[in-house]
């Protein structure tokens, strides 16, 4: 086995508005659990994430209730990468329940998982929509010591941001653990190389 011993995989949550891109998602979990001895799989918020901008905006939440509702939005996705897009993979409920013992592939529950970690981490992610599940998953990895951050997405020609500010913020302060983008329609795959600061 020539990959790390573990990475972190993040499904972009706009590929769950598509049913032809379940197909070639559950390929590149696959895939990529072949090269590591374990997979942590993190749904992104997509279209549920969206709705709490859009209850931010109605109902005035605060930007740390915003935070944790589209963490929770997260949760919803998790559910059903577990439930439909990958059945045979366990749902991980939060980093202490024998994560260290799972081989292969699990899903994780991103609302006990962030907040469990966030405890034991002195690094704290702002409250704010320039953290999304790129950053999260950078940070599981990063308090969890696990090398490397798979984010799957569509990388399209010339475009001009493809992660998070805050994620690619952090790139530039840490070397580890190491980004790389995936497009599992293609699978073109390449190392992140965050923006120089301006």
């Amino acid at each position: 086995m020539d990959g790390p011993v573990a990475a972190v995989l993040k499904v972009g949550g706009s590929f769950l508005r598509y049913p032809d891109a379940r197909s070639c998602v559950v390929r590149a979990v696959h895939r990529e659990a072949e090269r590591v001895n374990r997979l942590l799989v993190l749904a992104g918020g997509g279209e549920a994430a969206d709705l709490v901008r859009r209850w931010q905006e109605r109902w005035g939440l605060t930007d740390e209730q915003a935070h944790w509702l589209a963490i929770a939005a997260m949760d919803l996705n998790a559910e059903l990468l577990a439930r439909c897009w990958l059945p045979r993979v366990p749902l991980v409920e939060k980093p202490g329940a024998g994560v260290e013992k799972v081989s292969g592939v699990a899903i994780i529950r991103p609302t006990t998982w962030i907040s469990e970690l966030e405890e034991k981490s002195a690094l704290r992610l702002p409250r704010s929509w320039e953290v999304t599940s790129d950053a999260l998953a950078w940070f599981i990895a990063m308090t969890l010591e696990i090398p490397e951050v798979i984010l799957l997405k569509h990388l399209e020609a010339g475009a001009d941001r493809v992660v998070d500010s805050c994620l690619d913020r952090l790139c530039g302060r840490y070397v580890r653990p190491m980004v790389r983008l995936l497009d599992p329609r293609t699978g073109e795959s390449v190392p992140y190389r965050p923006r120089p600061p301006m």
